[in-house]
């Protein structure tokens, strides 16, 4: 019988995720993970792009932190629906007030993230960790729409995920504080 997470994912699977993550640090990323329900929905998002109805990524994702103790727990059942295919997205931390530039706005007004963003999937009922040839280091900014970012009062930048509503009543709240 597996004792934890970290059993049942074993050293290479674990080498490899970690990898990921000391790669992200290193090239000043944040990682975030999407979750999905099948194999096939994965590699079109790695293929197509994530769609998405608010430009924002923590809408349709989770930011991972490396010092999270209970991070292989949730991979092994990922707090949103128990899904079993983590799409791995890395974005540069590079921010300005306005967000990170990564959407792409389509016709029908969702937003679609590319995927030279997306560094590949987690098959977490396989235990492997696959990657997306289209994943790229480098990226063109210049036509892409900023994600939602906020700015805390110790002036700390984060990325989150409110929708927009939200977003003004918490800048008006702050503005009213001042």
């Amino acid at each position: 019988m597996i004792k934890n997470s970290e059993e049942y994912f074993g050293a290479e699977f674990i080498r490899k995720f970690n990898n990921i993550l000391e790669e992200s640090l290193k090239e000043y990323n944040f990682l975030f993970l999407h979750g999905t329900y099948t194999k096939e929905d994965a590699e079109d998002i790695c293929k197509y792009g994530l769609k998405c109805d608010y430009p924002e990524l923590m809408y349709t994702s989770e930011l991972i932190d490396k010092d999270d103790k209970l991070l292989y727990d949730k991979l092994k059942s990922w707090p949103h629906w128990d899904l079993k295919y983590l799409v791995m997205i890395l974005v540069n931390k590079g921010t300005g007030k306005s967000g990170i530039p990564i959407w792409t706005q389509n016709q029908d007004l969702s937003f679609t993230l590319n995927p030279e963003f997306l560094k590949g999937y987690i098959d977490v009922n396989n235990k492997q960790i696959l990657l997306n040839p289209r994943y790229k280091l480098e990226h063109n900014y210049s036509s892409l729409i900023e994600d939602t970012s906020y700015q805390t009062r110790t002036g700390k930048k984060l990325q989150i995920s409110i929708p927009l509503e939200e977003e003004i009543f918490y800048q008006s709240s702050f503005r009213n504080e001042k």
